[in-house]
């Protein structure tokens, strides 16, 4: 009886071996495989290109942003429909509407975003600091930062993106 005791005890202990190590592995593979999916989201890469489509007094700056973004890894990503601010001097003055629209981005691929039109109102130019009106009146240089904000869903959570882009508006020669 004691040597199959003896015996009964070691499969015990093999079998808890076996278990843990089964699930140490498991801890192992779904702590690397989450920690892909991050460096997955932080290698996005976003290509914008902004330009002023109108300036004038009577209505503001009309800005349009078109948005590219390149997915350089193996896994395709879902993201939702970028927000575009302007800011001046670190101050938002503007911002796009926020549409609930849900994009992939297949691996290896890009993603054309339809342009995004921005107008910052003359009131809104007029009621900032006097820094921006005094450029507009003075005819000067007008430095403006464009910010594109997203949301990429890495399955196990989702995790913010943003990237500026900064941009002067030129004032017409006469």
């Amino acid at each position: 009886k004691k040597k199959k005791t003896s015996r009964d005890n070691s499969m015990k202990h093999l079998k808890k071996i076996l278990i843990g190590t089964t699930i140490g592995a498991g801890v192992i593979s779904l702590v690397s495989y989450l920690a892909s999916l991050k460096k997955t989201g932080d290698e996005l890469e976003t290509e914008i290109k902004s330009k002023v489509t109108d300036f004038n007094l009577k209505k503001g700056i009309t800005l349009r942003a078109d948005v590219l973004l390149k997915n350089p890894s193996k896994r395709s990503l879902k993201f939702k429909h970028p927000t575009v601010k302007v800011l001046h001097k670190s101050k938002a003055i503007a911002t796009s509407k926020v549409i609930n629209k849900d994009y992939t981005l297949p691996a290896f691929g890009e993603k054309q975003i339809d342009p995004i039109i921005i107008t910052v109102p003359l009131k809104d130019l007029l009621s900032m600091a006097g820094g921006l009106v005094n450029l507009i009146s003075k005819k000067q240089d007008i430095p403006l930062a464009v910010k594109v904000i997203t949301s990429v869903d890495l399955g196990w959570r989702k995790q913010d993106f943003t990237q500026t882009q900064y941009l002067t508006i030129k004032p017409k020669q006469a």
